[in-house]
């Protein structure tokens, strides 16, 4: 057994928001056809967000999310789930491969991620949301 294995021997690799018992049960699967005037495909942190934007648009709007496993869990659920402003793993893919571009993207990003923080706060989502680690944002002029 390798010491990454020892040290991970009686950790649960299971999202702490749905290892416990206020955790919302699974809707069944979708079966036959079913009409929406939104469909978003993946549960995750983007489809969930999405959701809760076209409703705030259009409350009439009826929006349907389809997931293939749990909502909240693939990558969304990793332990440290990450967000970042960046289109391309780093300001530095990003800049290579769009660089007329990258100030506008950045700017686009950082307003993104201030529009999902007040998402968060405004509906009460209980995230332990922490903003920390690397911040390689730049702010765009105007």
């Amino acid at each position: 057994m390798t010491l990454t294995q020892k040290a991970l021997a009686h950790a649960t690799l299971y999202p702490l928001w749905l290892d416990n018992p206020a955790a919302p049960d699974t809707c069944p699967h979708l079966v036959g056809a079913r009409e929406a005037d939104l469909l978003i495909v993946g549960g995750g942190f983007t489809g969930l967000w999405a959701a809760i934007i076209a409703k705030q648009r259009d409350p009439q709007r009826e929006v349907v999310i389809i997931e293939a496993g749990k909502v909240a869990h693939g990558a969304s659920g990793r332990p440290g789930g990450i967000v970042s402003t960046s289109v391309m793993h780093g300001l530095v893919n990003a800049e290579r491969v769009f660089p007329k571009d990258i100030e506008m993207l950045e700017k686009l990003g950082i307003d993104n991620l201030d529009s999902w923080r007040e998402t968060i706060e405004s509906f009460g989502i209980d995230a332990d949301l922490e903003w920390g680690g690397r911040d390689d944002r730049r702010r765009a002029e105007g």
